[in-house]
């Protein structure tokens, strides 16, 4: 275990992977995770932060939030809603599967052109596409749209 203290406010352990672990391809894209809203950060930073890995927080935190309503349409991403809204937005998208010193490799693209990309791969057997992931920075973008 790493021990990883954060401005002296909060200690982390956080378990070392081997090198074939981090350089593993996207593996369960379809499975997101859902937590409540009181889940502890130490728990958060370990189970979904640090390791890049999706989630959905439900709860009463949540349930008068924008993107709650507005962003989902059948249980699903509402694409032509956020693509209007925030298409032209560029964002952080990490690719799974390159590495740039030791972490994914970044870049900023257009969010239209991230929602194409998933959508196509979510469509397809996933294996001649890229792993990409956006990272949590749009959020700070958007906050005050949530």
């Amino acid at each position: 275990m790493l021990k990883v203290g954060m401005s002296n406010i909060i200690e982390l352990e956080i378990p070392v992977t081997s090198e074939s672990d981090s350089n593993a391809k996207c593996t369960n894209t379809n499975k997101v995770s859902y937590t409540n809203a009181d889940i502890q950060y130490n728990d958060f930073f370990k189970r979904y932060l640090y390791g890049n890995r999706p989630c959905i927080v439900r709860g009463s935190i949540t349930e008068n939030w924008k993107s709650v309503s507005e962003w989902i349409s059948d249980g699903r991403p509402h694409f032509s809603y956020i693509c209007q809204k925030f298409g032209n937005m560029k964002v952080p998208v990490a690719n799974c599967d390159e590495k740039y010193y030791n972490v994914q490799k970044k870049s900023d693209i257009q969010l239209s052109d991230y929602l194409k990309y998933w959508q196509n791969y979510s469509s397809k057997s996933h294996s001649d596409l890229p792993c990409l992931y956006l990272k949590d920075a749009f959020a700070c973008r958007c906050i005050h749209f949530i």
